[in-house]
C-alpha cells in the first residue's frame, strides 16, 4: 500500500491533469498491448519475509519501452 501510484500515461505520454483516473488507468495500463506486455516483463516476485509481488509503475514502463523502442 505505502508504494502505491496511480497510472498517470497513455501510449508513453502523461495524461493532462483533468482527465487522470479511471480512464487514464482503461485506456493506459489496461490497453490490451501494454496490459499484456505487463504481465510478461514487468513484474517481479522477491522474497522478503514472505513472497511479495511487485509491478513497474507508469514511469518505469514507459522509461524501459522509451529506451529500447526509440
Amino acid at each position: 500500500k505505502e508504494w502505491f501510484m496511480s497510472w498517470k500515461s497513455v501510449n508513453g505520454k502523461i495524461a493532462k491533469e483533468s482527465s487522470l483516473g479511471i480512464e487514464t488507468l482503461l485506456n493506459g495500463m489496461f490497453n490490451k498491448q501494454t496490459f499484456i506486455d505487463l504481465i510478461r516483463h514487468f513484474i517481479v516476485f522477491e522474497k522478503e519475509k514472505e513472497v511479495v509481488k511487485k509491478i513497474a509503475s507508469y514511469h518505469q514502463y514507459d522509461a524501459v519501452n522509451n529506451q529500447y523502442h526509440t
